[in-house]
């Protein structure tokens, strides 16, 4: 059987039915497969895809299938996903391979009626062309033929218009990047460069994009910890904050600590950082991190950012608040977004709590930064200014790109993922 689109069904089983956070399920179960980089990259690539376009396939599985997606075994039914992905999406794979895998895998995972089944679907899939999705009515078109829930494709109409609309949901489907971040605790980017530019397409900074998606452990240098995954612009949030050698900083939703770990590199690995967040594993993972970065200035504490910091009032020289949001900026880099959100979900009411709370425990003269990795404006703007009306010891200190004190980045516009990022000092 096919070890790459075993790992890859497992991953959308894990992801579908226990709810597990995409990327993470992706790491976990590429080493268990042992899934060396040539395998682990296709592993990964048909998973994205079938998660960033699973609305669509969906729509099309239902117009080959004699039996309603809702009665199909999650088993069987990720499978279909699959082939049909690779039929519709993926150019370089035979059709031969993505019909006859995809039928061995049903044997495996479910039988040989489920063989038969899945054969006859993709058979008839292999006989067309991409199905074309009617364009009325437009949000139910947009939602299909973009793979969004319609209630989050008509939350975008309303507040971007629908030339604005189109133009995020297609860049939201859009395979981003793999970057990483120097450590220049160790090394320098351009001798990193040096030494790993067979696995590397180009050099920006201290950021380096990788050619091809796959195991990052496997990149030599990860051991030694000469680098770790970071996106941009989330590489601009440590920079902002303007963390010293010396100082004490409070990162109060620290996981997964690439932003922590990099004001780390920023001070030189000297001062303290007090890392916080609400899961223990997390604050492992912080942990892991730090240690094969050579870092020891990072504290973890298992806290929640909802309550208040008692015994680090005013006594912070920087603050970073990076909080929960419904993450619509990395919609390109985490799709499985779109089908674990719903409408109803509010964050501004926590995020705010959040700031509140992270406030007081700035000196005077301190820095705060606020950011979130959403577009949606009632989670940034709206916040920063429910606060500032509150709080009216701070103020908006302009950085590159924001006159004003804060800057929204756009999958669309900017080429990078979504973000917001706020400036504030305390008088």
């Amino acid at each position: 059987m096919d070890k790459a689109r075993k790992a890859s069904l497992l991953i959308l089983y894990d992801v579908d039915k226990n709810g597990a956070y995409m990327n993470l399920s992706i790491d976990r179960i590429l080493r268990e497969e042992k899934l060396e980089n040539i395998d682990s990259a296709f592993a990964s690539e048909l998973t994205r895809g079938v998660i960033r376009n699973r609305l669509y396939i969906d729509w099309c599985i239902e117009r080959f299938s004699t039996v309603k997606l809702k009665k199909i075994s999650p088993w069987i039914l990720n499978i279909l996903r699959m082939g049909i992905y690779q039929l519709y999406f993926m150019d370089k794979v035979p059709e031969s391979a993505s019909v006859n895998e995809s039928v061995n895998l049903a044997k495996r995972f479910g039988h040989l009626k489920s063989a038969g089944f899945v054969n006859a679907v993709l058979r008839k899939a292999s006989k067309t062309e991409p199905l074309k999705v009617p364009k009325e009515p437009l949000p139910k078109y947009l939602s299909i033929n973009y793979s969004y829930p319609e209630w989050m494709v008509k939350d975008f109409l309303e507040r971007f218009g629908i030339e604005r609309t189109e133009s995020l949901l297609a860049a939201g489907n859009n395979a981003p990047p793999v970057t990483i971040r120097t450590n220049t605790l160790k090394t320098t980017p351009d001798k990193l460069y040096d030494d790993i530019k067979d696995y590397c397409s180009l050099k920006r900074g201290e950021m380096l994009e990788i050619k091809k998606r796959g195991r990052i452990d496997l990149i030599p240098g990860f051991k030694e910890g000469l680098f770790t995954v970071q996106a941009e612009p989330f590489n601009e949030t440590a920079k902002i904050l303007e963390p010293k050698s010396g100082m004490t900083v409070l990162d109060a939703c620290a996981a997964p600590g690439g932003k922590t770990t990099h004001i780390a590199e920023l001070m030189n690995n000297e001062g303290t950082i007090y890392a916080f967040d609400i899961f223990e594993h997390k604050l492992k993972l912080i942990d892991d991190t730090a240690k094969r970065l050579g870092i020891s200035i990072i504290k973890t504490e298992l806290h929640d950012a909802g309550e208040p910091f008692d015994g680090l009032e005013e006594s912070c020289d920087r603050v970073l608040l990076d909080v929960p949001c419904s993450g619509y900026g990395i919609i390109r880099r985490r799709p499985d977004i779109k089908w674990n959100r719903d409408e109803r979900d509010e964050f501004s009411t926590l995020q705010l709590k959040i700031l509140n709370n992270g406030c007081k425990t700035l000196k005077s003269g301190g820095i705060l930064v606020y950011s979130t990795c959403t577009i949606n404006q009632r989670e940034n703007e709206e916040v920063i200014k429910a606060f500032l009306k509150d709080n009216n010891y701070f103020e908006l200190v302009p950085f590159e790109g924001a006159i004003d004190g804060f800057r929204t980045f756009y999958p669309d516009i900017d080429n990078t993922d979504g973000a917001f990022i706020c400036k504030m000092r305390k008088k």
